[in-house]
């Protein structure tokens, strides 16, 4: 099985190391050093320290932060929950991560013309997720990455943009 399996991973949300790209593949020789060049062209000049912080952050913590595990499954279920009170949204709950999938399709918007409006109107950012391919089209992608006080206001602020498009015949 060996020679059929990778394994990849990150700190991004392990360690919330995320932005600094840093992470590691685990696979048969030819395939490691083939993504090595690749990642060579794209990552080329990591800084020192950032590696260094790589090794601390593992060497401390292998498994992860867990306090930071578990604000992000309260922060997940407190966005939800209030999200989900809202006719026509409903979230997809990650076991894990620090991400969020909006399903705003009932409203009748596209998650671009969602997004937009929702920044423009309320001042809150969230990511289209077509670009994660065809299971993703549609859905939106809201980071659990800030505090609990700032997860409450996105909720309140996406339900009441929501619900004015919902008055307005955004609604189809």
């Amino acid at each position: 099985m060996a020679e059929r399996t990778i394994t990849i991973g990150s700190l991004s949300k392990s360690h919330a190391m995320a932005g600094w790209r840093l992470g590691w593949m685990i696979s048969p020789l030819e395939l490691a050093r083939r993504a090595g060049q690749l990642a060579l062209c794209s990552t080329y000049g990591i800084p020192t320290f950032l590696q260094d912080a790589a090794i601390a952050a593992l060497e401390e913590f292998p498994d992860g932060l867990p306090e930071l595990q578990a604000a992000y499954r309260r922060r997940r279920d407190r966005l939800c929950d209030r999200l989900e009170a809202v006719p026509l949204l409903s979230c997809h709950r990650p076991d894990g991560g620090m991400f969020v999938m909006l399903d705003a399709r009932a409203i009748g918007l596209s998650a671009y013309d969602f997004a937009k409006g929702l920044v423009l109107e309320e001042g809150v950012a969230i990511l289209p997720a077509d670009g994660f391919g065809e299971s993703a089209t549609g859905y939106l992608r809201i980071n659990l990455g800030v505090t609990d006080t700032e997860i409450d206001e996105a909720a309140l602020r996406i339900a009441r943009y929501t619900q004015r498009l919902g008055l307005h015949g955004a609604v189809s």
